[in-house]
């Protein structure tokens, strides 16, 4: 993203209407407040291209809050103006951030379990679901921006959760029973990972002894016990709702791409 898109995105310059309706100004600052898509924001008018954004300490404390890694490509490290926030905004501060911090969790998860494959798998979905073959890379790239925006956002939880679903992927099942299958599961789990994360042929010749290394090694280890917390209560209870945890993880990323792939009208884009 360049700077001048995201000082767009985030409230610092004013956008110009080309065909202002009664009521609209010609020019207006996007309001990112509890969104990342343009099509979601709130547009805030102002009388003129020099007029400055009301809501600009408003939306500086919020990214600061809640999107601390864009709030430092734009502002820095230097702290926002401090305001004073009542009740109701604390209360809706903590909802916002539960409800982040979930989507960070079941989209981790969801990775995780696909074995860095889930962008893929809904890139394949969605080009599917519009019988479009051209939208595979829309949705692929949807969904690849919405990881790392999460994992900028919650990087301990998406990790954790991440690989909580790879130790419980179905190649890790075959680990159950014999040496045999760990060895088959170190191969697959090196296979999959290496494709899934690799964007291009050389990406994957790289990722191959990288992930050769990690699985062997986790095969090995399996059995240690600090490789048990995974069968710990807490691994027990993210092992038990991984299918729910992966559904919510289609459903964030399938919210994702329906905001990019309708506009206003509630049309399809082609």
């Amino acid at each position: 993203m360049t700077n001048h898109t995201m000082e767009l995105m985030y409230g610092l310059k004013p956008v110009h209407r080309d065909n202002p309706q009664a009521g609209e100004s010609e020019w207006y600052y996007y309001d990112p407040r509890g969104t990342d898509n343009f099509s979601d924001m709130k547009k805030i008018d102002v009388p003129s291209e020099n007029s400055p954004n009301p809501y600009a300490d408003e939306i500086q404390n919020y990214l600061y809050q809640n999107d601390r890694h864009n709030y430092n490509q734009l502002y820095g490290t230097t702290p926002p103006p401090v305001q004073k926030v009542g009740t109701w905004d604390n209360l809706k501060s903590m909802a916002n951030n539960f409800a982040d911090a979930t989507e960070a969790a079941t989209v981790g998860y969801a990775t995780g379990a696909t074995l860095g494959n889930f962008d893929e798998a809904m890139g394949a979905a969605t080009a599917a679901v519009t019988l479009n073959p051209d939208n595979y890379t829309m949705g692929r790239d949807a969904v690849r921006k919405l990881q790392n925006d999460l994992s900028h956002r919650h990087p301990y939880l998406y990790n954790g959760m991440e690989f909580f679903g790879a130790m419980r992927s179905p190649s890790y099942a075959l680990s159950k029973e014999a040496f045999a299958n760990k060895i088959l599961n170190a191969g697959v789990g090196t296979l999959m990972g290496s494709l899934g994360y690799a964007e291009t042929p050389k990406d994957f010749l790289i990722n191959l002894p990288v992930y050769g290394i990690a699985n062997t090694v986790g095969s090995i280890v399996d059995n240690i016990p600090l490789w048990r917390a995974v069968g710990s209560t807490s691994g027990k209870f993210v092992a038990k709702n991984g299918p729910k945890f992966i559904k919510q993880g289609i459903n964030s990323s399938a919210d994702k791409l329906k905001n990019i792939y309708y506009n206003d009208d509630e049309k399809y884009h082609y």
